[in-house]
């Protein structure tokens, strides 16, 4: 159960038939301060006084989308097919 509280406590990952959703929680940043990079199946969320590795479910295609509104961050990822 204790990987379940490190893995609720920043946020989500959602697996979908075509695509991976990680939503995460960043209070108090700009949407252009938050730096987004994709190495393989490795997402990497930076903000100024924040860095989490997201370890994604399946492998994704390098382009994606991401939103952030009220504090809340939310990436699409297409999968690879």
């Amino acid at each position: 159960a204790m990987t379940q509280n490190i893995f609720t406590k920043w946020g989500d990952i959602i697996e979908e038939k075509t695509k991976v959703k990680v939503v995460a929680q960043l209070p108090g940043v700009a949407e252009k301060q938050i730096k987004l990079k994709l190495k393989d199946k490795k997402l990497t969320i930076t903000a100024p006084g924040y860095k989490k590795d997201v370890l994604l479910p399946a492998a994704v295609k390098k382009t994606f989308s991401k939103r952030y509104k009220n504090n809340i961050l939310e990436v699409t990822l297409e999968k690879k097919s």
